[in-house]
């Protein structure tokens, strides 16, 4: 299973936890005494909420797991969908220390409680979104990426070939979409192999193909190892830009 695909089935159990904690509280406090059924609610609440707080700490940690290697180049939604999450986490571990330890304040729990499913909606639509404008291709700035596809059908092309797009377009393309995993001035591992003389090497690391325009922009469209594919996403005018951008560096 992908990264990308464990991720979203994470997220999906998460927010599924979250609005099954808030709607039982809800259910809980709005019904008129006697409350039938209240045990089963406080369980499921209790059960729910647990749910909730180990998805958060395993989602928190995949999450560092990319911010590590993005550093401080965050996008503005990376920079948003971040300080959302940080709250979240700091919301839900106020409230559990309330719960626990400082039961003085317990008639604020049901008020956090709504702050923590509020916050945890935001940060999960605010990636969902994206991925339904975008047709669901991955984003750099959040760690995720489409379902890994099998070794690329090579164009066994020997010598590099001229691109025809427009290095320029092609170096802001890259920025958006592939600096996250590449650097572009160095050899060095970010992700993924840094491409400084990407042409001047003799193959294609991760495919063992020859060097060439066309292979490498194979790799991008239908790529060996765990590189996403960016098919759907990028044009073919977009793709000639990027390939014409690598022949630069």
């Amino acid at each position: 299973m992908s990264y990308f695909v464990t991720k979203t089935l994470l997220a999906v159990l998460f927010v599924a936890a979250g609005l099954t904690a808030a709607l039982s509280m809800l259910t809980l406090m709005g019904r008129p005494q006697p409350r039938p059924g209240a045990p089963s609610l406080r369980n499921a609440h209790r059960i729910a909420g647990y749910v909730f707080v180990t998805l958060l700490i395993l989602l928190a940690l995949m999450g560092l797991r990319h911010l590590s290697a993005k550093g401080d180049s965050l996008s503005v939604r990376g920079v948003l969908h971040w300080s959302l999450a940080s709250l979240l986490l700091f919301v839900v571990a106020l409230k559990l220390a309330v719960v626990r330890w400082f039961r003085q304040f317990l008639k604020f729990v049901p008020v956090m409680g709504m702050i923590v499913i509020t916050l945890a909606l935001a940060v999960a639509m605010l990636s969902a979104v994206f991925f339904m404008v975008t047709g669901g291709i991955a984003n750099p700035d959040d760690g995720t990426a489409q379902t890994r596809k099998g070794p690329a059908e090579v164009v066994m092309v020997t010598a590099p070939t001229e691109a025809s797009g427009d290095a320029a377009e092609g170096g802001r393309i890259f920025e958006k979409n592939c600096s996250n995993c590449h650097y572009s001035d160095s050899t060095d591992r970010k992700v993924a192999e840094g491409l400084a003389g990407l042409f001047a090497r003799d193959q294609i690391e991760v495919s063992g193909a020859p060097m060439s325009a066309e292979n490498v922009r194979a790799q991008i469209v239908d790529p060996a190892g765990g590189m996403p594919s960016f098919k759907s996403y990028l044009s073919d005018r977009q793709l000639d830009d990027v390939v014409a951008y690598l022949m630069t560096l």
